[in-house]
């Protein structure tokens, strides 16, 4: 059933349309015709409303509220830049983020001046078993999640691949061994991907988008803030240099999910995502340990393989 409701405005007058025939929105939603439905009445003057009480009879997936709520957000950023009241939101929960990954690196250069070299190596090591311990976990947690069993391992083999034909372990050692003689490379590779890999430095940036929730980016700013001390009290002041990663990796993230759709980012994308990601993590760390250099770095291009899969899915419906 879909209701007409007409709003007076000071400038226009605008209709509302309130739809609540679960069959006639759920036809749409499956046929991926949404979006087009949206548009035109929004060119004629009318705004959609779905009333709570149908999204809870209608009892859709995770994922077909996601896609829902991110239509929605279109339609909505478009009103929003229509009126004038701003294109983009304040990136706070990511500026946040990162300020603490700063800070943190700072703090922990001012402790590490007072530890010496024997205890350092102890320090080398537990953050290579934290590391290890962490990326099992990720893939552990992420396993039961993957819809698509073979997808981690046909990513981790292409980038593989890819990563060592342009040898980017290798250029980026390179790079940083130019300016330090430490560990410095070691310990940014490892630092980069626990800050970036991970549900909350994915997530976070996509509730900040779409709902200005930072909820997400705060407990990952607090986690990171731990974390990049301790990584700095190992290899050094060099462990800031992490935090622009941080911010470029979130910031696309962010707006991807303004200006394009939250629901581009799906459960099963990220589970995947995190389940190579976690792979990578724990290579990171039997590196540390000195058990395998797995040249984690290499393997960076096998987290854009599922990105590009769950996008050509998409397109071909």
């Amino acid at each position: 059933m879909i209701d007409l409701a007409e709003t007076e405005q000071k400038e226009d007058t605008r209709q509302q349309i309130v739809i609540s025939d679960t069959d006639f929105l759920s036809s749409f939603l499956w046929r991926n015709q949404f979006g087009i439905v949206i548009k035109l009445f929004g060119k004629l003057g009318m705004d959609i409303i779905i009333p709570e009480a149908v999204m809870e009879e209608l009892n859709y997936s995770t994922r077909t509220r996601e896609r829902l709520a991110g239509v929605l957000h279109q339609l909505d950023h478009k009103k929003d830049k229509k009126h004038g009241r701003g294109e983009v939101k304040n990136m706070l929960g990511t500026i946040v983020n990162t300020a603490t990954i700063l800070t943190g690196s700072v703090l922990g250069s001012v402790l590490r001046k007072g530890i010496k070299e024997e205890y350092q190596n102890a320090l080398y090591t537990a953050m290579g078993l934290a590391a290890t311990a962490l990326g099992i976990n990720a893939v552990v947690s992420n396993m039961a999640k993957s819809q698509y069993p073979v997808l981690f391992i046909v990513s981790l083999a292409l980038g593989s691949l890819i990563g060592t034909v342009l040898d980017i372990d290798g250029k980026f050692q390179g790079l940083v061994g130019r300016y330090s003689r430490s560990k410095l490379g070691q310990g940014l590779s490892t630092g980069i991907l626990l800050y970036c890999i991970g549900t909350l430095s994915i997530m976070g940036p996509v509730m900040s988008a779409l709902h200005g929730d930072n909820t997400y980016l705060f407990t990952n700013a607090t986690l990171d803030f731990v974390t990049s001390a301790v990584l700095a009290s190992t290899y050094g002041i060099g462990m800031a240099l992490a935090a622009p990663v941080l911010f470029c990796w979130q910031g696309t993230i962010y707006l991807i999910a303004r200006n394009l759709s939250g629901s581009f980012f799906s459960e099963e994308m990220i589970a995947e995502l995190c389940l190579v990601g976690g792979i990578l993590i724990a290579s990171s760390g039997l590196g540390i340990l000195k058990i395998k250099d797995c040249k984690a770095l290499n393997m960076l291009p096998a987290l854009a393989v599922p990105v590009v899969f769950f996008l050509l899915k998409g397109l071909m419906g």
